[in-house]
């Protein structure tokens, strides 16, 4: 379109506009280049003796200088960078004590409340991670940074992404898969997007703990709490009383029918009664607590 445009700037251009980022001109580079035609916009004038792009930086009060410039200058020379030169060295791939010692690091920032280099650190390493075994612990290990950081939508993100691949490799059934579900449900909850939380809770309650894992009975019931907090709080209150029951029977089951949760589930259900026309099926308690 413009065939009087040197082939100097062409080329200039084309460096700036590089697909690589790496082989693009850096900003000193650009103004090198671009100094030259500015000291010949100089020389064919006579009323000023500097044109310099950068002089209302470096001297903001002092207007153009006196001195005489220099005939010589000796630009930049610009080489134009051939499209099939050679790439970047890629990393080493990680190799199992490397991903160790990230786990670490990246845990003692996230404990100190660096969330972001941990962060960063772990997505390095996931970068470099070849075996897909560290590279979906790396994910999740990354997912729990950002949940403590409360970036609870790369969070879910990162759950799901982990617990797809825990499942394809050892079963829907396994415990570090249904603990991506719970911990992306619990981001659902924080995004305010009750309908995904729901689901989310829902596939997680599908099979129940072993009884002997103190911790899964406790995921396992804090899902069912949920999800009885999130169908009442969107008024549906029969589905509500469906799922305060099962709690209830699932507290009985996991903890005995001495379980503290029992007295608070009653007076759950006894209170959502007043909006179902449904009474409690167990007798109602003497105290009730206004946790559920």
């Amino acid at each position: 379109m413009r065939p009087d445009i040197p082939e100097e700037l062409e080329r200039l251009l084309l460096g700036m506009l590089d697909k690589e980022p790496e082989r693009r001109l850096d900003a000193s580079q650009v103004y090198e280049a671009l100094l030259p035609w500015v000291y010949r916009q100089a020389a064919a004038n006579t009323t000023q003796a500097e044109f310099d792009p950068g002089q209302p930086f470096r001297r903001p009060f002092g207007g153009p200088p006196k001195r005489v410039m220099s005939a010589v200058y000796a630009p930049t020379k610009i080489v134009p960078v051939p499209g099939d030169a050679e790439e970047v060295a890629a990393p080493a791939p990680l190799t199992d004590q490397e991903a160790d010692q990230v786990s670490d690091v990246a845990a003692r920032l996230a404990q100190d409340g660096k969330f972001a280099p941990a962060a960063d650190l772990l997505a390095d390493a996931i970068n470099r991670a070849e075996d897909t075994v560290l590279h979906d612990d790396l994910v999740f290990s990354l997912a729990q940074v950002k949940f403590l950081a409360g970036a609870h939508r790369q969070a879910a993100d990162h759950f799901e992404e982990a617990g797809v691949a825990y499942a394809a490799r050892y079963g829907a059934e396994e415990e570090q898969a249904r603990l991506c579900g719970n911990f992306a449900a619990q981001c659902r909850v924080a995004l305010g997007e009750s309908t995904a939380a729901i689901e989310a809770f829902h596939a997680y309650t599908v099979n129940e703990p072993d009884p002997a894992d103190a911790e899964a009975v406790d995921r396992y019931l804090d899902a069912l709490v949920n999800l009885t907090r999130l169908q009442a709080a969107r008024e549906r209150f029969s589905e509500a009383v469906a799922a305060a029951e099962e709690l209830r029977e699932a507290a009985r089951r996991l903890r005995g029918p001495d379980a503290p949760e029992l007295s608070d589930v009653d007076g759950f259900v006894a209170r959502l009664g007043r909006f179902t026309g449904r009474a409690s099926t167990s007798p109602a308690p003497q105290q009730t607590s206004p946790g559920v």
